[in-house]
């Protein structure tokens, strides 16, 4: 996760200072300095230090926060954590203007939103010899051939304003689809024939169908949690029945004249012939964030049509 908050402050431009320091802040790690951020501000016009936190099995207690404290450079200071705090070493923070903490959901809440809206992925196309780069941006990121990634229609932050949620923690996340691939064969009104092939999207949240763009794929991702719906797959006969009217197609007749108001009277159906299509699926992910409420709460926000569904 370290190797990702770099590659974020690199892919927009934000160079991170190196910061030597004269003591081991624990697994507290200093990942470098800068002058100013669009995600926090602070009363005193110092230098921010980002402070990354890695995993761990236990929060963090006021007594490591106390300790990070005698030895602190002086200015302002931003943690990212993948710990969170306990009561105690939150009281604590609260009570110092310099500190801002950014805890697990909010961290990767961060994260996520900043790989679903592609802030990340221009890095992953920059020519580099350097094996390490290469191998832990390999590491961070699916790059699955075999799965494609759909980017979000849904802007998180006025979704959450239009409705009051602006304090609601949320989590991003992948929900699984299929993406059908067809081939068969159109009918012309005349009985001609001709070869076609189809890209089908089958969504079990929305239980629908739809037609695929290339131009809607986000190229790189994070390895996001996967979450399935608890809908089932559509049935053959279901799935056949949606299919239809997606394939069959109108065309213009042939040696119409060219007046848009002919063309709408000599427009003629392309039938698919059902009896002739081959179909294979692959996984396909559409974006979306798992939104926790007070009172323990979730719900599942889909990145797509922006409709909220039950987190089961």
């Amino acid at each position: 996760m370290e190797e990702t908050v770099r590659a974020l402050f690199a892919s927009r431009g934000d160079i991170l200072n190196s910061e030597e320091m004269n003591f081991t802040p624990f697994d507290f790690k200093c990942i470098g300095s800068i002058f100013a951020l669009p995600e926090v501000h602070f009363s005193e016009d110092y230098k921010i230090f980002v402070w990354y936190i890695p995993k761990g099995i236990l929060p963090i207690d006021v007594n490591e926060i106390e300790r990070w404290l005698v030895d602190a450079p002086q200015g302002n200071h931003w943690f990212l954590s993948e710990r969170n705090l306990t009561s105690q070493s939150e009281l604590l923070l609260s009570k110092l203007d310099n500190i801002q903490f950014w805890d697990s959901p909010l961290f990767s809440s961060w994260i996520g939103k900043a790989v679903l809206n592609g802030d990340i992925e221009s890095i992953l196309n920059t020519k580099t010899d350097d094996v390490t780069t290469q191998n832990y941006f390999k590491s961070i990121y699916n790059q699955d051939v075999e799965t494609i990634f759909l980017r979000p229609i849904v802007d998180l932050e006025s979704w959450l304003d239009n409705r009051g949620w602006a304090t609601v923690n949320t989590i991003p996340i992948v929900l699984e689809c299929k993406l059908w691939s067809i081939s068969g064969s159109l009918v012309g009104p005349s009985g001609e024939m001709e070869s076609k092939n189809w890209q089908i999207i089958e969504d079990p949240w929305s239980e629908s169908t739809g037609e695929f763009s290339n131009d809607e794929v986000l190229e790189s991702y994070l390895n996001l949690r996967k979450i399935k719906s608890s809908n089932s797959w559509l049935s053959n006969e279901k799935l056949f029945k949606n299919l239809k009217p997606l394939l069959d197609t109108r065309r213009i007749q042939k040696g119409s004249e060219s007046s848009s108001k002919v063309k709408s009277m000599l427009l003629e159906w392309w039938r698919a012939d059902l009896d002739t299509i081959s179909m294979s699926s692959s996984i396909l992910l559409i974006p979306g964030w798992n939104l926790q409420f007070e009172g323990g709460d979730e719900q599942i926000l889909h990145g797509r049509n922006g409709k909220l569904y039950d987190n089961k």
